[in-house]
């Protein structure tokens, strides 16, 4: 838990590495979109633990976008997608046909 005296008023951080060190990561195609999908599991993860103050809302820089390299607006529509993609899971046991149009529109986010 973050502490109380900060000028956002954040109850919880999280830390999303998106690199080991600070190198370009643009050659990563997908980077962005798993770093955002590693997140959403987490918070699920938190909010299952009735002792823990859910989360609600989450506020977060463009991944990988400074040192990182990637592209802004590549970067906003990975972590759009990904949360699309939360929303709407796959079946228990998927098959080649359920993930394909998965894998296809993470592709259109690559320029």
């Amino acid at each position: 838990m973050a502490g109380t005296n900060n000028p956002w008023g954040v109850g919880i951080m999280a830390i999303i590495p998106t690199m080991r060190v600070p190198d370009d990561v643009s050659w990563h195609k997908d980077l962005v979109y798993n770093c955002t999908w590693s997140l959403l599991c987490e918070i699920v993860k938190w909010n299952s633990n009735p002792n823990h103050h859910p989360i609600r809302t989450v506020l977060s820089t463009g991944l990988g976008t400074g040192t990182g390299g990637v592209d802004y607006d590549q970067c906003a529509r990975q972590m759009v997608l990904a949360v699309k993609h939360f929303q709407n899971p796959l079946p228990a046991y998927p098959r080649w046909e359920d993930v394909e149009s998965y894998g296809q529109d993470v592709e259109e986010t690559i320029p």
